[in-house]
Parts: C-alpha cells; sequence; structure tokens
C-alpha cells in the first residue's frame, strides 16, 4: 500500500489534491499483488502502482476516470463514495482483453484520503504498526482510517503468518469493513561503506528496506556514496548496533572485507540474534573467520547462521552483481519465514 507514497507525495506536491485509489480488497486463486495491492490515478491523469501484472489497470484507469469525471455522482448516497468491482474469467466485467490469473478479484475504488494516507506513513516511519481501514458498505462506506496498533486493544498479537495474513473483511454492524495491518520496513544494516555496499543499499532502498551503514571510517561513508534516507554511522558496529536498537527483526550484511571490522559486526550480530547475518569472503576466508570467532567465545552453532560467502550462488562478477545476488538472498531468507500465502 505503501509503495507509491513517494509518487503520492509528489503529486501533492505538484497542486494534485484530488486520487481515486482502487484497492485489491479480496481474491480467489493466485496472483501477482495480494489483498492490500493499491493503483492510483492523479486527477491530472498520473497513475502510480498495480493491483495486477498489468490487465486490470487499463479498466481500472476507466472506472478511476467515470468518478473524477463525476459521471457517478447521481448513484453515490454519501460523499465519501466508493464502488466495488469484481474481475473475473466471466468477460462480464473485463474492461481490458485480458483475463486475471485469479479465479476472480475484488477492488475498491474511492477517493483517498490523502491526509490519512500521510499519517499512515509517519507512523511506519516511527517504528510503529499500523491498521489502515476502509468501510466498504453502509452510511460510511468510502470513509478510512489509520490507527497505531498499540492503541487497539489486543493488538500487539503476533505478527501475521503469511502476507495475506496481514488483510480481512470484517462484519460490522454498520457494515463491511476491509483491514490491512502493516508493519515498519525490513531493517538492513551494512557493515562496511564498500563499493558493493554502495550497490546494495540503493537496490535496497528500491525494495522499501530501511537501509543502515556501520563504518569508523569517514572517507567510506559520506553522503556522496550513501544518500539519503540511508542512515549513516560512523563508528564499530556494536556502538552502532546500540544506537539503532538491533535486533532479531534487522538483516545484518558485513562487506568491509577487514576483519577487524567485519569481526565485530558479526559478534554483535548474533549477540542481538539478527534474523539474517551474511559476511563477504571466500569458503577459505570464512574458514578462518570461524577460528577466530570461536576464539571469541562463539558457538559453533551460532557460526552456522552465517551465510558466507554472502549471497546466492549466481556466478556475480560485478559489485552491482554481488549486491544483486545478496538482496536476493536476503528476499528468499525473509520469504522462507513470511511466505507470500
Amino acid at each position: 500500500m505503501l509503495e507509491i507514497r513517494n509518487e503520492i507525495e509528489r503529486w501533492r506536491a505538484d497542486g494534485v489534491e484530488t486520487v481515486v485509489a482502487a484497492l485489491l480488497v479480496d481474491m480467489q486463486g493466485s496472483g501477482v499483488r495480494l489483498p492490500g495491492a493499491l493503483f492510483a490515478v492523479a486527477a491530472d491523469g498520473r497513475i502510480a502502482g498495480s493491483v495486477s501484472g498489468g490487465c486490470i489497470e487499463p479498466g481500472l484507469i476507466e472506472e478511476a476516470s467515470a468518478l473524477l469525471d463525476g459521471q457517478d455522482h447521481a448513484e453515490q448516497s454519501t460523499t465519501a463514495r466508493i464502488k466495488l468491482v469484481r474481475y473475473d474469467q466471466s468477460g462480464g466485467r473485463l474492461l481490458s482483453r485480458l483475463a486475471p490469473c485469479s479465479e476472480s478479484v475484488d477492488l475498491a475504488l474511492f477517493y483517498l484520503d490523502l491526509e490519512q494516507y500521510r499519517q499512515l506513513g509517519v507512523l511506519i516511519d516511527s517504528g510503529q504498526e499500523a491498521l489502515f481501514t476502509l468501510v466498504l458498505d453502509g452510511e460510511a462506506a468510502g470513509r478510512q482510517r489509520v490507527t497505531a496498533l498499540e492503541s487497539l486493544a489486543g493488538a500487539t498479537a503476533a505478527a501475521p503468518s503469511s502476507e495475506a495474513a496481514r488483510t480481512t473483511i470484517v462484519e460490522t454492524s454498520a457494515g463491511r469493513e476491509f483491514r490491512y495491518r502493516l508493519s515498519p520496513p525490513l531493517q538492513l544494516v551494512i557493515v562496511g561503506g564498500s563499493h558493493i555496499a554502495q550497490h546494495l543499499a540503493r537496490l535496497a532502498g528500491e525494495l522499501g528496506m530501511a537501509v543502515s551503514v556501520v563504518d569508523p571510517r569517514p572517507r567510506f561513508l559520506t553522503a556522496a556514496l550513501f544518500a539519503d534516507p540511508v542512515r549513516r554511522f560512523q563508528s564499530h558496529a556494536p556502538r552502532a548496533f546500540e544506537q539503532l536498537a538491533l535486533d532479531d527483526r534487522c538483516a545484518v550484511c558485513a562487506l568491509s572485507h577487514d576483519d577487524k571490522i567485519d569481526d565485530a559486526g558479526l559478534i554483535a550480530a548474533l549477540q542481538r540474534d539478527a534474523w539474517y547475518i551474511g559476511a563477504l569472503g571466500s569458503r577459505a576466508t570464512h574458514a578462518e573467520r570461524c577460528t577466530r570467532l570461536a576464539d571469541a567465545g562463539i558457538e559453533d552453532r551460532a557460526l552456522r547462521r552465517i551465510h558466507a560467502p554472502v549471497g546466492l550462488s549466481m556466478a556475480a562478477v560485478t559489485p552491482a552483481e554481488i549486491a544483486l545476488s545478496i538482496l536476493s538472498q536476503v528476499v528468499a531468507e525473509y520469504r522462507q519465514h513470511q511466505p507470500k500465502r
């Protein structure tokens, strides 16, 4: 849902005040996207996001344009207008030439509450979980609200078992509500501001991860190498990890290829139980590293948690390719613990 946040912010900066959003609320069968995916059409015609692999969006542009043009105004019973549509393989509702991969997908088109959407981003940026609610029918149809989960009774339950489990449609006395539980982005901490780290930070940012780079050497940590929103910590890992409050929700990659810097980062990551730990270096280099870490008191079971050589085996050569292999492995490991379905 927040994947198009930057586009929405640019639209608002350009003076756009009206945006129609198409929200994927339910589906039967497989699909490229999951409920919670958002596609938006601005009043000036610009688009952002997706709710499918591309087969549904052309039809949604027509639906959104109709709402923006006020063609459906007479049919609306509330000022917060909403339209529910279903796309399936019968052909009856398809506005594009291609049928969706799913048996059916249900979407809600509505005027996006830009202030509520902004507040959603604020909560996530502050490290809080948030609940987005869209009223689907009844007198309040189309109304949106964003709530910090910690303010809801019983909302601190265990995280959903899959991405699909983050959304639900709830029957209330006032009508149905679509609810979506959002969490702060994955945290990726890179130890060592190497050339590979520069590419990894950029790629991870494109995937929506919150990236931090730790390096005691100032020349390897300039703003020219790691621009905002990457956080930079000029210190050794233990001190930086304390400032970051690094825990089991974080991934750590040691990429300096300097024993003093990387070893300290790996030990600190293991002690703080980071959910993913990777280290640059050959098998021989890692064997020597494990000997040093064992001498420092790290148990063999903990050493086996380190992915080294870091990254998927894809014969990567350039720094950018190596960064891609690392990020692919991070995502693969994460999806084993938090699968799509």
